[in-house]
């Protein structure tokens, strides 16, 4: 078995996420030393440059944007493999949710429930796409689909489609001549179809393909194109004004749900996430 320095791996992903030394040394609480020199280690095994570095910041380079969405979707399969099998303490909640919703919407969001409950310990196990979770080993799970999943589901939010934009590089006037941001997965593509017959309007021939929602987003603020996503996964970054709607959300059947995964199994703190959880979607939108 051909494997990298397996140690170096989190290290790329950080700067790969931050591209900036000094940032991914500060969340991995080591020095930008330490990190660029297990970069480097990197590098020689695999043979290529992985970033190209200046004064400033850093950027993948080509083989390195390509070692970056096979490493990062290897290493949440691992996390989520050894999360399952490795014994948690009984209190531990365990969270199902998709990627992109962590990271929009729970995680900027997590402080106030240590703030109230600091005992309280979450395992979250997230997914690159948005499709019904396997559940079988979470206590609660955020899941998408057209009713309810079980008697054991309440509802969240209801779903809409938007064209999301970054209004600082690209006019609202300028859409239809910008690059449509596509993730490969055929319900992500079936979304641009969706929107763009309700619209009017003919998808992008200029297409930019990625590999998940969140690599997408990235794209967008990067002003790189427009990407048609889903309300719930965005609307943090339109409150910020990061980024803008083009023309108005197209209403879904489908809904996001919170499930209770394990309902035989009762303890005061999934009691707590799940109430907690359900007041923080209310308050979703209407911050």
């Amino acid at each position: 078995m051909q494997l990298p320095p397996l140690k170096s791996l989190p290290y790329f992903i950080a700067v790969a996420k931050h591209k900036h030394f000094a940032q991914a040394a500060a969340e991995l609480n080591l020095t930008a030393g330490a990190i660029s020199q297990q970069i480097k280690q990197l590098e020689q095994y695999l043979g290529t440059t992985l970033f190209n570095r200046d004064t400033k910041h850093v950027e993948l380079t080509h083989d390195g944007m390509r070692y970056y969405k096979e490493i990062e979707a290897a290493l949440i399969h691992i996390e989520q493999a050894t999360s399952q099998i490795k014994p948690l303490n009984q209190d531990t909640v365990q969270l199902r949710i998709f990627s992109t919703l962590a990271v929009q919407w729970l995680i900027p969001r997590l402080s106030d429930l240590y703030l109230k409950h600091p005992d309280i310990n979450l395992n979250m196990m997230t997914s690159t796409e948005l499709k019904t979770h396997d559940v079988d080993s979470a206590d609660l799970s955020i899941q998408l689909g057209l009713a309810d999943p079980t008697s054991k589901a309440v509802k969240l939010w209801q779903n809409q489609l938007v064209l999301v934009y970054n209004p600082q590089i690209i006019k609202a006037n300028e859409i239809k001549n910008s690059p449509a941001i596509v993730v490969n997965h055929p319900l992500r593509e079936k979304d641009w179809q969706s929107f763009c017959e309700s619209a009017h309007l003919t998808i992008p021939s200029k297409k930019i393909s990625v590999a998940t929602t969140i690599h997408a987003l990235q794209a967008v603020e990067n002003g790189l194109g427009s990407c048609v996503t889903h309300l719930p996964l965005v609307y943090a970054l339109i409150q910020n004004k990061r980024l803008s709607i083009w023309q108005d959300p197209l209403p879904l059947s489908q809904c996001y749900y919170l499930v209770d995964s394990q309902p035989h199994r009762h303890t005061a703190n999934k009691k707590i996430v799940h109430d907690w959880l359900i007041e923080q979607a209310q308050q979703y939108f209407e911050s």
